[in-house]
């Protein structure tokens, strides 16, 4: 993460105005990075640049098939993006990195970075965090088993 790190996360939830303007700053410099590689991003990723899954809960992390990745998030209590359950579909996965146990762990920011060939998805969760390489995603709804 570049602009949502832990550490400053950590800082906002106490009463430092100091660490809520440096958020502010890094929330404004991701929001004016976002805008400037948006164009250039591939169609899956422009749609998951333009949500979030805020406060969502990751069910599952499936490698389906090399190079395909497959997230699924109850997102129904997101207070600023889509409602219900979502599988995040991701093709051409060339790297993952899991740090920590994220199935069960509630999502809280992302980040979108552009790739020669595709993008990165950073995922600051709860106590975890998500990295992945790819070609594209598509966000699609999830299919419910309950």
């Amino acid at each position: 993460m570049n602009y949502f790190t832990r550490q400053r996360y950590q800082a906002i939830q106490g009463d430092s105005r100091k660490a809520e303007r440096e958020w502010d700053k890094a929330c404004d410099a991701y929001r004016d990075y976002l805008a400037s590689i948006l164009s250039q991003l591939p169609p899956g990723s422009r749609d998951l640049a333009e949500n979030t899954f805020h406060d969502g809960i990751i069910k599952e992390l499936n490698e389906l098939e090399p190079g395909s990745l497959q997230i699924t998030i109850d997102a129904s209590h997101n207070p600023w993006g889509p409602r219900g359950n979502f599988q995040l579909q991701f093709i051409g996965v060339s790297s993952l990195i899991v740090d920590g146990t994220v199935v069960g762990d509630w999502w809280l920011y992302e980040e979108l970075h552009l790739l020669e060939h595709g993008f990165a998805l950073h995922v600051l969760l709860e106590t975890s965090e998500i990295i992945v390489e790819a070609a594209d995603v598509t966000i699609l709804p999830a299919v419910t088993t309950s």
